[in-house]
């Protein structure tokens, strides 16, 4: 079952359980190449796959990364920030999934 809020049109179809490609992650997530690499450098993503061209990821990955990515424009953060940031999205995200099984 998708666990995405409705809102996000593009994500709102996929499951948990869906890989995206890279190139589909970096159209998706609003990030650069050297960005993204560096963000994985940074431990905000764990890709599959032994190299950059090989890696895929996972849909909640993207979500999270869409929202990483705007609040980094918005607030003009660097790579740093944006793992932080991205830590604590993901953390969040897991929080409210944990709820709504509760419920």
């Amino acid at each position: 079952m998708n666990q995405f809020p409705s809102g996000d049109p593009i994500l709102q179809f996929l499951d948990d359980d869906t890989r995206l490609a890279l190139e589909d992650m970096l159209s998706l997530s609003g990030f650069s190449m050297d960005e993204l690499v560096a963000l994985v450098e940074h431990g905000a993503f764990e890709p599959e796959g032994k190299t950059v061209e090989t890696w895929t990821f996972s849909v909640r990955s993207a979500f999270v990364a869409r929202r990483a990515a705007g609040l980094r424009s918005e607030f003009g953060l660097d790579t740093t920030g944006t793992s932080v940031v991205f830590g604590l999205l993901e953390r969040i995200e897991e929080l409210e999934r944990q709820l709504r099984e509760l419920e």
